[in-house]
Protein backbone atom coordinates (compact mmCIF):
# COMPACT_ATOMS: atom_id res chain seq x y z
CA UNK A 1 0.00 0.00 0.00
CA UNK A 2 1.14 3.26 -0.66
CA UNK A 3 0.10 6.72 1.19
CA UNK A 4 -2.80 8.62 -0.37
CA UNK A 5 -2.30 10.50 -3.34
CA UNK A 6 -2.50 14.30 -3.04
CA UNK A 7 -5.27 13.59 -5.47
CA UNK A 8 -6.90 10.29 -4.64
CA UNK A 9 -10.15 10.56 -2.87
CA UNK A 10 -11.47 8.76 -0.49
CA UNK A 11 -14.40 6.32 -1.08
CA UNK A 12 -16.48 5.47 1.72
CA UNK A 13 -18.44 2.30 0.63
CA UNK A 14 -21.79 1.68 2.61
CA UNK A 15 -22.79 -1.06 3.49
CA UNK A 16 -26.66 -1.15 4.99
CA UNK A 17 -27.01 -1.18 8.87
CA UNK A 18 -23.12 -1.25 9.33
CA UNK A 19 -23.20 1.78 10.94
CA UNK A 20 -22.85 3.48 7.34
CA UNK A 21 -25.45 6.39 8.20
CA UNK A 22 -23.63 7.57 10.99
CA UNK A 23 -20.32 7.27 9.88
CA UNK A 24 -21.68 9.50 6.87
CA UNK A 25 -22.89 11.94 9.57
CA UNK A 26 -19.84 11.96 11.38
CA UNK A 27 -17.82 12.82 8.05
CA UNK A 28 -20.07 15.16 7.47
CA UNK A 29 -20.78 16.82 10.95
CA UNK A 30 -17.73 15.58 13.07
CA UNK A 31 -14.73 15.95 10.43
CA UNK A 32 -16.57 18.72 8.20
CA UNK A 33 -15.90 17.09 5.10
CA UNK A 34 -17.65 18.06 1.77
CA UNK A 35 -19.29 14.83 0.90
CA UNK A 36 -20.03 13.59 -2.44
CA UNK A 37 -23.66 10.89 -1.57
CA UNK A 38 -27.19 11.29 -2.37
CA UNK A 39 -27.88 14.51 -0.09
CA UNK A 40 -26.48 17.25 -2.99
CA UNK A 41 -29.43 16.79 -5.26
CA UNK A 42 -32.21 17.06 -2.38
CA UNK A 43 -33.83 20.38 -2.69
CA UNK A 44 -34.46 20.20 -6.31
CA UNK A 45 -30.70 20.20 -7.66
CA UNK A 46 -31.13 16.53 -9.48
CA UNK A 47 -30.82 17.98 -12.89
CA UNK A 48 -28.44 20.56 -12.75
CA UNK A 49 -25.55 19.78 -15.38
CA UNK A 50 -22.71 22.11 -13.49
CA UNK A 51 -21.04 21.10 -10.03
CA UNK A 52 -21.25 23.05 -6.84
CA UNK A 53 -20.88 22.53 -3.42
CA UNK A 54 -24.44 23.44 -1.57
CA UNK A 55 -24.71 23.64 2.34
CA UNK A 56 -27.90 22.69 3.89
CA UNK A 57 -29.34 23.33 6.92
CA UNK A 58 -28.13 20.68 8.96
CA UNK A 59 -25.12 22.88 7.51
CA UNK A 60 -23.12 20.11 6.30
CA UNK A 61 -21.72 20.72 2.83
CA UNK A 62 -22.42 18.63 -0.16
CA UNK A 63 -21.79 18.16 -4.11
CA UNK A 64 -24.75 18.15 -6.37
CA UNK A 65 -24.52 14.64 -7.49
CA UNK A 66 -26.13 11.27 -6.40
CA UNK A 67 -23.70 8.61 -6.49
CA UNK A 68 -26.36 6.09 -5.36
CA UNK A 69 -27.80 5.49 -8.78
CA UNK A 70 -26.23 4.66 -11.71
CA UNK A 71 -27.49 7.55 -13.45
CA UNK A 72 -26.19 9.75 -11.32
CA UNK A 73 -22.91 8.28 -11.11
CA UNK A 74 -22.61 8.58 -14.83
CA UNK A 75 -24.19 12.03 -14.68
CA UNK A 76 -21.50 12.87 -11.97
CA UNK A 77 -18.79 11.22 -14.34
CA UNK A 78 -19.87 13.51 -17.22
CA UNK A 79 -19.41 16.39 -14.96
CA UNK A 80 -15.75 15.88 -13.72
CA UNK A 81 -16.84 15.61 -10.10
CA UNK A 82 -13.33 13.50 -8.78
CA UNK A 83 -11.08 15.77 -10.96
CA UNK A 84 -12.81 19.38 -9.82
CA UNK A 85 -11.63 18.33 -6.46
CA UNK A 86 -15.11 19.51 -4.71
CA UNK A 87 -15.54 16.35 -3.06
CA UNK A 88 -12.89 15.65 0.23
CA UNK A 89 -15.00 12.11 0.60
CA UNK A 90 -17.35 9.71 -1.74
CA UNK A 91 -20.09 8.16 0.05
CA UNK A 92 -21.65 5.02 -1.83
CA UNK A 93 -23.02 1.84 -1.52
CA UNK A 94 -22.46 1.10 -5.30
CA UNK A 95 -19.00 0.36 -5.22
CA UNK A 96 -18.16 -1.34 -8.57
CA UNK A 97 -20.18 1.36 -10.37
CA UNK A 98 -18.27 4.30 -8.82
CA UNK A 99 -14.92 2.86 -10.34
CA UNK A 100 -16.01 5.22 -13.63
CA UNK A 101 -15.89 8.29 -11.80
CA UNK A 102 -11.86 7.80 -11.44
CA UNK A 103 -8.59 7.56 -13.34
CA UNK A 104 -5.00 7.25 -13.53
CA UNK A 105 -4.48 10.57 -12.09
CA UNK A 106 -7.22 10.41 -9.22
CA UNK A 107 -7.76 7.21 -7.84
CA UNK A 108 -10.16 5.72 -5.29
CA UNK A 109 -8.95 5.34 -1.76
CA UNK A 110 -11.61 2.29 -0.81
CA UNK A 111 -13.03 2.54 3.18
CA UNK A 112 -15.45 0.13 4.82
CA UNK A 113 -17.27 -0.28 8.06
CA UNK A 114 -18.04 -3.81 8.31
CA UNK A 115 -20.22 -6.13 11.34
CA UNK A 116 -21.63 -9.58 11.97
CA UNK A 117 -23.68 -10.75 9.70
CA UNK A 118 -26.09 -12.01 11.43
CA UNK A 119 -25.89 -8.90 13.34
CA UNK A 120 -26.47 -6.70 10.61
CA UNK A 121 -29.68 -8.93 9.24
CA UNK A 122 -31.60 -8.81 12.24
CA UNK A 123 -30.65 -5.25 12.14
CA UNK A 124 -32.48 -4.78 8.73
CA UNK A 125 -35.10 -6.96 9.72
CA UNK A 126 -36.29 -4.28 12.56
CA UNK A 127 -35.17 -1.62 10.68
CA UNK A 128 -37.51 -2.44 7.20
CA UNK A 129 -40.72 -3.70 9.57
CA UNK A 130 -40.95 -0.87 11.19
CA UNK A 131 -39.36 2.34 9.57
CA UNK A 132 -42.58 3.62 8.01
CA UNK A 133 -40.66 6.71 6.83
CA UNK A 134 -38.67 4.75 4.27
CA UNK A 135 -39.70 3.72 0.93
CA UNK A 136 -38.07 0.66 2.07
CA UNK A 137 -40.85 -0.05 4.80
CA UNK A 138 -42.37 -3.83 4.30
CA UNK A 139 -45.47 -4.26 6.35
CA UNK A 140 -45.17 -7.22 5.03
CA UNK A 141 -42.34 -8.15 7.91
CA UNK A 142 -44.13 -6.78 10.72
CA UNK A 143 -45.08 -9.13 13.29
CA UNK A 144 -43.00 -11.93 11.95
CA UNK A 145 -40.40 -13.90 14.39
CA UNK A 146 -37.03 -13.68 13.04
CA UNK A 147 -37.33 -17.60 12.30
CA UNK A 148 -40.62 -16.69 9.49
CA UNK A 149 -37.83 -13.68 8.92
CA UNK A 150 -35.39 -15.90 7.66
CA UNK A 151 -37.80 -18.79 6.15
CA UNK A 152 -39.45 -15.65 4.01
CA UNK A 153 -37.43 -15.43 1.31
CA UNK A 154 -36.84 -11.60 2.51
CA UNK A 155 -33.89 -12.01 4.72
CA UNK A 156 -30.65 -10.54 3.99
CA UNK A 157 -28.29 -13.05 2.24
CA UNK A 158 -24.40 -12.34 1.45
CA UNK A 159 -25.54 -8.86 0.62
CA UNK A 160 -21.34 -8.10 1.08
CA UNK A 161 -20.26 -10.71 -0.91
CA UNK A 162 -22.43 -9.75 -3.38
CA UNK A 163 -21.67 -5.96 -3.91
CA UNK A 164 -17.98 -6.99 -3.42
CA UNK A 165 -18.15 -8.72 -6.28
CA UNK A 166 -20.88 -7.33 -8.67
CA UNK A 167 -22.74 -10.83 -8.21
CA UNK A 168 -26.22 -9.31 -7.70
CA UNK A 169 -28.00 -12.43 -8.22
CA UNK A 170 -27.48 -16.06 -8.95
CA UNK A 171 -25.19 -19.02 -6.53
CA UNK A 172 -22.10 -18.39 -4.90
CA UNK A 173 -19.29 -20.07 -5.01
CA UNK A 174 -16.19 -20.37 -3.33
CA UNK A 175 -14.40 -18.39 -5.99
CA UNK A 176 -16.69 -15.15 -5.19
CA UNK A 177 -15.53 -15.77 -1.23
CA UNK A 178 -11.66 -15.47 -2.54
CA UNK A 179 -12.63 -13.03 -5.09
CA UNK A 180 -14.21 -10.79 -2.20
CA UNK A 181 -10.93 -11.22 0.20
CA UNK A 182 -8.55 -10.02 -2.25
CA UNK A 183 -10.52 -7.04 -3.36
CA UNK A 184 -10.98 -6.48 0.67
CA UNK A 185 -6.90 -6.91 0.43
CA UNK A 186 -5.64 -5.08 -1.69
CA UNK A 187 -8.34 -2.21 -2.28
CA UNK A 188 -9.73 -1.33 1.00
CA UNK A 189 -9.14 0.29 4.27
CA UNK A 190 -10.78 -1.67 6.82
CA UNK A 191 -12.79 -0.93 10.09
CA UNK A 192 -15.47 -3.38 12.25
CA UNK A 193 -18.00 -1.57 13.54
CA UNK A 194 -17.77 -4.18 17.10
CA UNK A 195 -14.22 -1.90 17.15
CA UNK A 196 -16.19 1.35 16.01
CA UNK A 197 -13.30 3.92 17.86
CA UNK A 198 -10.33 2.13 16.87
CA UNK A 199 -11.48 1.92 13.16
CA UNK A 200 -12.70 5.61 13.11
CA UNK A 201 -8.95 6.53 14.73
CA UNK A 202 -7.33 3.92 12.06
CA UNK A 203 -9.22 6.09 9.02
CA UNK A 204 -8.39 9.35 10.67
CA UNK A 205 -5.00 8.95 10.91
CA UNK A 206 -4.68 7.47 7.36
CA UNK A 207 -6.41 10.32 5.75
CA UNK A 208 -4.88 12.44 7.76
CA UNK A 209 -7.91 13.73 9.02
CA UNK A 210 -6.58 13.68 12.54
CA UNK A 211 -3.86 16.64 11.44
CA UNK A 212 -6.74 17.98 9.27
CA UNK A 213 -9.60 18.48 11.11
CA UNK A 214 -9.30 17.25 14.68
CA UNK A 215 -6.21 17.97 16.05
CA UNK A 216 -7.25 21.33 17.08
CA UNK A 217 -10.61 20.50 18.64
CA UNK A 218 -9.86 16.68 19.53
CA UNK A 219 -12.46 16.54 23.12
CA UNK A 220 -14.77 18.53 20.63
CA UNK A 221 -14.49 15.95 17.48
CA UNK A 222 -14.60 12.87 19.83
CA UNK A 223 -17.68 13.93 21.32
CA UNK A 224 -19.15 14.49 18.02
CA UNK A 225 -18.22 10.92 16.74
CA UNK A 226 -19.60 9.34 19.88
CA UNK A 227 -22.69 10.95 20.01
CA UNK A 228 -23.57 10.59 16.25
CA UNK A 229 -22.50 6.97 16.67
CA UNK A 230 -24.59 6.35 19.43
CA UNK A 231 -27.83 8.66 19.27
CA UNK A 232 -28.21 8.31 15.49
CA UNK A 233 -32.02 8.70 14.43
CA UNK A 234 -31.41 5.92 11.50
CA UNK A 235 -31.39 3.11 14.31
CA UNK A 236 -34.38 0.81 15.59
CA UNK A 237 -34.20 -0.11 18.73
CA UNK A 238 -34.14 -4.08 19.67
CA UNK A 239 -33.51 -6.84 21.77
CA UNK A 240 -30.70 -8.77 21.52
CA UNK A 241 -30.90 -11.96 19.79
CA UNK A 242 -30.66 -15.67 21.14
CA UNK A 243 -27.45 -16.81 19.43
CA UNK A 244 -28.59 -20.67 19.40
CA UNK A 245 -32.67 -19.98 18.42
CA UNK A 246 -33.37 -21.22 14.81
CA UNK A 247 -34.16 -17.95 13.26
CA UNK A 248 -30.53 -16.64 14.44
CA UNK A 249 -29.06 -20.01 13.58
CA UNK A 250 -30.91 -19.86 9.83
CA UNK A 251 -29.42 -16.51 9.17
CA UNK A 252 -25.93 -17.46 10.18
CA UNK A 253 -26.45 -20.44 7.28
CA UNK A 254 -27.80 -18.45 4.91
CA UNK A 255 -25.19 -15.91 4.70
CA UNK A 256 -22.00 -18.26 5.05
CA UNK A 257 -20.12 -16.13 2.41
CA UNK A 258 -20.37 -12.86 4.64
CA UNK A 259 -19.69 -14.61 7.60
CA UNK A 260 -15.90 -16.00 5.59
CA UNK A 261 -15.62 -12.22 4.81
CA UNK A 262 -16.66 -10.59 8.71
CA UNK A 263 -13.98 -12.89 9.68
CA UNK A 264 -11.11 -12.10 7.07
CA UNK A 265 -12.19 -8.24 7.84
CA UNK A 266 -11.31 -8.86 11.45
CA UNK A 267 -8.15 -10.37 10.61
CA UNK A 268 -7.07 -7.98 7.99
CA UNK A 269 -8.15 -4.84 10.45
CA UNK A 270 -5.64 -6.06 12.70
CA UNK A 271 -3.15 -6.39 9.78
CA UNK A 272 -3.59 -3.12 8.19
CA UNK A 273 -2.59 -1.70 11.61
CA UNK A 274 0.89 -1.25 9.64
CA UNK A 275 -0.82 1.59 7.25
CA UNK A 276 -1.06 3.83 10.46
CA UNK A 277 2.14 3.00 12.51
CA UNK A 278 4.21 6.00 13.81
CA UNK A 279 0.97 8.49 13.16
CA UNK A 280 -0.40 7.45 16.84
CA UNK A 281 -1.92 9.85 19.13
CA UNK A 282 -4.41 9.36 21.87
CA UNK A 283 -7.71 8.74 21.76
Amino acid sequence: WEPPGSKDVPLFWHIPKNGGTSMADILTHCLHLVSASNIGVTEGHDNEDYLQIRTYQDKGQYVNVNVASPLGIEHARKMGLVSSGLSDVIVTHRLHEAAVLFDNGHKARSFAMFRHPVSRAISMFHYLSKAKWEPTYDESLAGLTLEQYADSGKAEENWVTRFLTNQYSGKLTRQHVNLAKEIMRTKMLVGVLERFGESMKRFELYFDWWASKIKADPEGAMHCQYKKFHDHDNQVKHAAPDTQSAGYQKLLRLNWADMEVYQYATQLFDEQAVLVKGKDVPL
